[in-house]
């Protein structure tokens, strides 16, 4: 099982998001802190560019330049927010970071994904919207239990207008359709609605911390 616990942000300021570094250089140093004791650390940014159409209310996609995956530094944190497209109103930015006491393929003991959207019609007064989903193995979440509490505080405190919900469940969940195979996996979840920032219901059991 895993902890999950989603922090919803949105602010109507382009310069509050976290792609800027003026803003990710403290979260990367309590991220930094957080992950000290984790052995086998990453970063990835994947990002995109939104191009509007002729139609209404009708949008595409291209991919941005990005970091790749790195080992996880703060020069591969720099590089990342210094990667992204010279117009950040037109970007869609997700930032995961990964780590593990041991090397393993199964699953992560801390996984982060980040993500930003810009400003569009349906996100109420056209805020820009932040959701940051934390995933913390259950093993070593009840061992340090308020250390991890502590982080989750001052994390928020980081973010803009943030609320924060947790809630459980397994790294995979495996259903059968018509004697197919279909793997659920949790880092692929999303669990926050920008237009409404609340939490999608997927049947698990949320609890509002912050």
């Amino acid at each position: 099982m895993h902890q999950i616990f989603c922090f919803i942000s949105s602010t109507p300021l382009n310069n509050d998001l976290f792609i800027h570094w003026e803003n990710w250089q403290p979260i990367y140093k309590l991220l930094d802190s957080f992950l000290l004791e984790f052995n086998d650390k990453m970063i990835l940014s994947l990002q995109s560019i939104m191009i509007p159409l002729k139609q209404k209310n009708r949008v595409t996609f291209k991919n941005a330049p990005t970091g790749g995956n790195q080992k996880w530094s703060e020069k591969a944190n720099f590089k990342i927010c210094n990667k992204h497209s010279s117009n950040p109103d037109r970007v869609f930015q997700y930032i995961f970071v990964s780590a593990n006491l041991k090397s393993k393929v199964e699953s992560f003991d801390v996984y982060f994904n980040f993500t930003n959207q810009f400003p569009y019609p349906s996100i109420p007064n056209h805020d820009y919207f932040q959701d940051l989903n934390l995933y913390i193995c259950d093993e070593w979440y009840n061992e340090n239990k308020e250390k991890a509490n502590i982080f989750v505080k001052e994390l928020a405190s980081l973010l803009p207008n943030c609320q924060v919900w947790q809630s459980q469940r397994e790294w995979v969940i495996v259903t059968e359709k018509n004697g197919l195979l279909y793997h659920d996996v949790l880092m692929n979840k999303n669990f926050a609605i920008p237009t409404k920032y609340e939490i999608v219901e997927t049947g698990l059991k949320w609890n509002k911390t912050i």
